[in-house]
């Protein structure tokens, strides 16, 4: 599991139902973390970078 992976399933997980709306901010959470220790923006790996840009766009 990586950031855009939480990312991802938090999207997921709010488009099945009302009630996992917890279980996606605690993925949202996650991603959050994960991104900004990664610093995307400023990332020398282009993978990362990569799977963020596809998660999001």
């Amino acid at each position: 599991m990586n950031g855009p992976w939480h990312y991802a399933e938090a999207e997921r997980l709010v488009k099945v139902s009302p009630e996992a709306v917890a279980a996606a901010q605690v993925h949202a959470t996650l991603a959050l973390a994960a991104a900004t220790a990664h610093d995307v923006s400023r990332s020398s790996d282009s993978r990362i970078a990569d799977e963020w840009h596809g998660v999001i766009s």
